[in-house]
């Protein structure tokens, strides 16, 4: 067995697993689903409170039109009076006091220097006047009497005539805010499903957990024995840690679930050599006995298979293996919990570890492995187990097409003629 420190170095080098990438993305698509569903209201919630709760007081709006009747002489490219002559006109003492002495309410020279503008909008015919005021009644009075003003200091220009009223400030309207509420919530949705797919491919990274087989054999250097899956009670709560006490299961429902024949190959290749096998878990947080229960029923079917092959003629009763009654298979104490149990497991031929699928519990095995090396241990195989069965099968599901059935049935002829004690499972 190769010393495992290598894969510490080798850990930024494994290179992604896509399949795994998109299955571990279905599988946390919800958390995406969720943090899109906050943005969304995040960003609805936010625009309409700062567009129409927090907003400031609505302002009103009051415009009146003022036509300039020029002197016939008078050539309107070379006319001085130009928007910023009337700019300045609406600000002068003049018209500023015959506001002040006429309006209704109290109101400063700054306040009206800030609330009221004349300007040539797009002809040098046009003078608008625009009032703005927290009453829409105080900015109609305003236009009215800046109007009246504005008239009274035409009378004083050569170059104009008459000034007369185009269009009478007789209203005043608040200005119209859009309401882009649902814009910014699709804006937010977009954002949500970004940062979804940013965010689940970070953790996927950051995550050191082993998910199927060929993660765990990447990583660790150690053969896979096979995979027992996350178990569900009758009602369908999982119910790993209590498994002892549920005995409804039957036989073949076990063997159904845990897919025992494929950890009953691999298991009898890996441990042939070894007459007394420990068992030990290097999970984080180990569950129940189940795992364990699994490798014992797995012995008693390699017991029953040397028996029939005993009966037929087909093994010598001295080279029986596993129906030998000098065959151990001890579970030991986890070593995560207790390191003096890799002393222990030097005692055995072999040792079988335990780890649990989908746990964030690589540095603890990598740990509890190096002790078992450092002892002198053989460790002859990994058993997952609290796998995940949706995403193992999803993962090593394959397309039936017409070349792959031809395939598999060629595969299963030759495999006919083949001694199938080197096949492995994973």
């Amino acid at each position: 067995m190769k010393d495992n420190k290598t894969y510490a170095a080798g850990l930024g080098k494994e290179p992604t697993d896509l399949k795994l990438l998109l299955l571990y993305f279905i599988k946390n698509v919800r958390f995406g689903i969720y943090l899109t569903i906050v943005f969304t209201v995040l960003f609805a919630l936010v625009y309409y409170m700062k567009t129409f709760t927090l907003a400031d007081q609505k302002q009103y709006t009051a415009k009146g039109e003022l036509y300039l009747e020029y002197a016939t002489d008078v050539r309107l490219d070379n006319v001085y009076i130009n928007d910023y002559t009337w700019q300045n006109l609406a600000k002068t003492d003049k018209v500023t006091e015959y506001v002040l002495d006429r309006v209704s309410f109290s109101v400063t020279r700054e306040e009206l220097d800030a609330a009221v503008t004349a300007e040539l909008v797009s002809d040098v015919r046009f003078v608008t006047i625009t009032a703005t005021m927290d009453e829409p009644e105080e900015a109609v009075e305003l236009a009215r009497l800046y109007q009246e003003a504005i008239i009274m200091m035409a009378e004083e220009m050569v170059d104009i005539n008459n000034v007369v009223i185009y269009t009478d400030a007789d209203n005043a309207s608040a200005p119209e805010v859009e309401n882009k509420v649902v814009s910014m919530a699709i804006v937010g949705a977009i954002t949500g499903v970004i940062l979804s797919v940013f965010l689940i491919i970070f953790l996927y990274l950051m995550d050191d957990s082993v998910y199927v087989p060929v993660s765990a054999e990447r990583r660790f250097g150690i053969p896979v024995i096979g995979v027992v899956y996350r178990r569900k009670d009758k009602g369908n709560k999982t119910s790993n840690a209590d498994w002892e006490a549920d005995r409804e299961w039957t036989e073949e429902e076990k063997r159904e679930d845990w897919d025992l024949d494929a950890i009953k190959q691999n298991f009898k290749v890996l441990s042939r050599n070894c007459s007394n096998v420990a068992v030990t878990d290097a999970s984080v947080h180990p569950v129940g006995e189940y795992p364990f229960d699994a490798l014992l029923q797995v012995k008693f079917m390699l017991e029953q298979d040397e028996t029939l092959q005993i009966a037929r003629g087909d093994l010598e009763e001295s080279a029986q293996h596993f129906s030998s009654l000098s065959y151990r298979l001890d579970k030991k104490d986890p070593i995560s919990k207790n390191a003096l149990v890799a002393e222990e497991c030097a005692g055995y031929d072999g040792t079988v570890l335990l780890v649990r699928a989908g746990e964030h519990n690589f540095n603890e095995v990598e740990r509890c492995i190096n002790l078992l090396l450092k002892q002198g241990c053989n460790i002859v195989g990994i058993l997952l187990y609290d796998a995940d069965k949706w995403l193992l099968d999803a993962y090593y599901f394959t397309p039936v097409t017409p070349f792959r059935k031809k395939y598999e049935e060629e595969k299963s002829r030759n495999e006919e003629d083949e001694n199938t004690d080197e096949k492995f499972y994973f």
